[in-house]
């Protein structure tokens, strides 16, 4: 009881050694295992000892107690879970029997495993849930605190997940209804905040958003919560930088470039370390059509990515940017190479943002296949398939079709490629310029026939 758990051990020890045959070297054999977690011993070492006083236990009580802290070990402890690890909750479950020994102080414990076991294995919308069903009114202050701390994590990572699934409204939403209720009872998370204030202005909705970043700026030199930690945390600087990177999302919403660049070029200046300076540089810079410098800046991005966390968005807008980028620069040969080498990156990505980037990274290679008479028809038919395959309603169908009419005709295949072009003309869907150049390369067909 006064923390001396070397000493604690030892003298538990030698009670089991002369009176194993007694219930109380049940909660003996626990609070060994229990002195051992405290003093942060081998995890392993610990799960065994609990596992030992569960198999070993004759008394009722300190076996469900061990049951529960064995479970906090193996799940509610460990942010990378097995199967075989949730096979284990199974422990947590109580017959008739135990619920009679069961004390204030167990199912204070029960609680809390339970719930963190939820957190652990990201079943945060169970974790929420479960968070009404606890008896907060019976709670002493310094248990309500823990359990509303971990309560905030669950909030934040329900945020954080429909954040960068794009579901903006959900994600407010969640923040009003639990805001007061949690997340302003612990310490602040930066983040969160951000994230918050970013969603309202992607909803377009100033007067939250204004609200919101107001109560923001007020957090710069706060105490940060460092615990309990479940969900990650992305390193983008302190509050002002964060509030200063609003600014430029802001005035990039309003298509603002100029007024972008200058904000950040004032970040630059207070803050030489702002870690997303090439991001915004990269982006703004091709937005203003200055297309070397902002491949420098992307080609900075990839190559400190390890040190820069972008998010799902960001990570589209990167990949859209760039690609646009290296094909305004003219040079189809590097283009093709990075090009091809990104879509293989795409591909394998679960990023649904992507998708918009994927879309523009297959036409745009499918143009610069269709003007490099080195690439092959079959590789260039392929890519062509691919797309419709993907993107049925794409707006690009009608030019990729007449790439793929242009490709044929270079190709010596005038039959497929007339065909194409016909197509081109009878689809009331085509735009007149593309129908306009179909005719004239039609003409030019026939041209050339009756020279032949």
């Amino acid at each position: 009881r006064i923390g001396r758990y070397s000493d604690a051990v030892k003298l538990f020890d030698k009670f089991i050694a002369e009176n194993s045959f007694m219930s109380r070297s049940s909660v003996a054999r626990v609070r060994i295992a229990l002195s051992y977690e405290v003093m942060e011993e081998d995890s392993k070492k610990v799960k065994e000892l609990y596992m030992n006083a569960i198999n070993r236990a004759s008394d009722n009580y300190a076996k469900y107690e061990a049951r529960i802290r064995y479970v906090g070990m193996r799940i509610a402890r460990n942010k990378k879970l097995t199967e075989k690890d949730l096979e284990y909750r199974v422990l947590l479950a109580r017959d008739e029997e135990e619920n009679k020994i069961i004390d204030r102080n167990i199912l204070k414990l029960l609680w809390l495993v339970r719930l963190r076991s939820f957190i652990s294995n990201m079943e945060l919308q169970k974790a929420i849930t479960y968070l009404t069903s606890l008896p907060w009114h019976d709670f002493k202050p310094v248990e309500k605190r823990t359990f509303e701390a971990d309560a905030a994590e669950v909030v934040y990572g329900l945020i954080k997940q429909n954040y960068d699934k794009g579901e903006y409204a959900e994600a407010v939403k969640i923040w009003e209804i639990y805001k007061s209720k949690y997340i302003t009872k612990v310490a602040m998370n930066p983040y969160l905040n951000f994230i918050v204030c970013n969603s309202y202005l992607k909803l377009g909705l100033p007067e939250s958003f204004a609200r919101t970043l107001s109560a923001f700026k007020k957090l710069e030199g706060s105490v940060v919560r460092t615990f309990p930690i479940w969900i990650e945390r992305r390193e983008i600087g302190s509050v002002k930088d964060m509030v200063a990177e609003l600014d430029i999302i802001r005035a990039m919403m309003q298509k603002e470039w100029t007024d972008g660049l200058r904000r950040l070029s004032e970040i630059r200046k207070k803050n030489k370390n702002f870690i997303k300076y090439n991001y915004y540089r990269a982006l703004l810079s091709y937005r203003l059509g200055r297309h070397k410098i902002a491949k420098k800046s992307f080609d900075s991005i990839f190559m400190e990515s390890d040190r820069v966390e972008l998010s799902k968005e960001e990570i589209a807008n990167l990949v859209t940017g760039y690609i646009e980028t290296l094909y305004a620069l003219d040079n189809r040969k590097e283009f093709l190479k990075r090009a091809e080498a990104l879509l293989v990156d795409v591909e394998k990505s679960a990023n649904n943002f992507l998708k918009l980037a994927k879309e523009r990274l297959i036409y745009l290679i499918i143009e610069a296949y269709g003007e490099n008479k080195n690439i092959s028809l079959d590789k260039t038919i392929a890519l062509i398939q691919k797309f419709r395959d993907n993107f049925s309603k794409s707006p690009y169908i009608p030019r990729v079709t007449y790439i793929e009419a242009k490709v044929y005709l270079k190709r010596e295949n005038t039959s497929k490629g007339e065909k194409l072009l016909r197509k081109i003309l009878e689809d009331e869907n085509v735009p007149n310029y593309l129908k306009e150049m179909a005719r004239t390369d039609l003409t030019s067909i026939m041209i050339k026939k009756r020279s032949l």
